[in-house]
């Protein structure tokens, strides 16, 4: 039969000795820490479809986004650099091409701002901003490639805006312009 004295709890004392061991020092030179290299996964075939099917379906969702900003009388510019940089920063984590998500969602967006009647020229102007700021942020490769890619965007831009200003514009003749009309003209 066990006595009181073995079955009894260590003292309050004996715990904090053995609670209060030295911890490890730290050395005060550079430690050598080998950390292993961070790995990206190996999707494999489905892997590369859904990169692919991002940079396709990116257009579809940028137009439908600037449509309900829109709708909703949103900054349309601004949701439309938003747009980019959060597609850009997306395609970026999945390993997808980056420059080419950034051009379909400026596609899209020229569109969809088409489509609602809003200053294509603004808004193209602050998407393009997003995905130059993007760009910058994920790497050098990535903003070099990006600024090739929106570059042909501008120049697109710009030959559109040549075309329109050199085509004659039909005259509309409202009611109110004809009445205006037949008043300056001399009675004979």
């Amino acid at each position: 039969m066990a006595t009181k004295q073995t079955q009894r709890t260590p003292s309050i004392a004996a715990k904090k000795s053995t609670a209060r061991k030295p911890a490890a020092t730290k050395p005060n030179g550079p430690v050598a820490v080998r950390k292993r290299a961070a790995r990206s996964p190996v999707l494999g075939s489905a892997g590369s479809a859904v990169k692919q099917g991002i940079a396709v379906s990116i257009k579809g969702v940028a137009r439908g986004a600037v449509a309900g900003v829109h709708d909703v009388q949103g900054n349309v510019a601004k949701a439309a650099a938003e747009i980019v940089k959060t597609a850009m920063r997306q395609a970026h984590r999945v390993g997808a091409d980056v420059a080419v998500v950034a051009r379909r969602a400026v596609d899209g967006i020229v569109e969809g701002v088409k489509e609602t009647g809003g200053n294509v020229a603004e808004s193209t102007k602050g998407a393009v901003k997003g995905a130059v700021q993007v760009g910058a942020e994920i790497g050098k490769l990535a903003a070099d490639a990006v600024r090739q890619v929106v570059a042909g965007v501008a120049e697109g831009m710009g030959e559109i805006a040549k075309t329109r200003s050199t085509t004659p514009r039909p005259v509309v003749r409202t009611a109110a312009r004809k009445r205006a009309a037949a008043t300056r003209r001399p009675s004979a």
